[in-house]
């Protein structure tokens, strides 16, 4: 498989490497996090941690994670992307939120897919309705909200609701030329 570095001003964001497990598996048993994650039950173990990540390794195509660094090399997020349709699911660690981490990783994320992927026409993202930072970010990043739904996270007991949002290949690049 190829290699994957994708940097931005103040991030780096790369394939998790099994040095990164331990690390990883402490953000993501975080309540706060796995809440508002579909995948991530609690507690997250080494073995569940190893799985999520092996399930999504850049492969060259969609349906890959890739870790959030910050420019001290400090692992502090996950973003990528994967399923039919294709979805996009992030998190960052909470001594990390509110100084735009998140928005600047999932706008790689998106560059990258659009550019890479010419078959990747639209993206789609869902928030738990209780996570309205979410939803800020990707109406930011030119998301359009589709509809209402309900989400089952792993670290939860109920399915909770939530809100569906897309974005196609066209919004995106206005977006992006507006923003530039």
């Amino acid at each position: 498989m190829g290699t994957l570095r994708l940097t931005t001003k103040r991030l780096v964001l790369r394939p998790f490497l099994d040095s990164d497990f331990e690390e990883l598996r402490r953000i993501g048993n975080v309540p706060e996090v796995a809440e508002m994650m579909s995948s991530i039950a609690l507690p997250w173990t080494k073995e569940a941690v190893a799985a999520w990540v092996d399930k999504t390794r850049w492969r060259e195509r969609v349906g890959f994670r890739l870790g959030v660094f910050d420019s001290e090399g400090a692992l502090i997020g996950s973003v990528g992307m994967g399923g039919t349709p294709v979805s996009l699911a992030s998190f960052i660690a909470p001594e990390a939120w509110g100084k735009g981490y998140a928005t600047e990783a999932v706008a790689e994320v998106l560059r990258f897919a659009y550019t890479r992927f010419d078959d990747l026409d639209e993206i789609e993202a869902e928030h738990l309705n209780d996570n309205p930072a979410s939803g800020h970010i990707l109406r930011k990043l030119g998301f359009q909200e589709v509809g209402q739904s309900t989400c089952k996270s792993a670290a939860r007991v109920e399915a909770e609701s939530s809100t569906v949002y897309r974005l196609n290949r066209s919004a995106h690049e206005a977006m992006r030329h507006e923003i530039s």
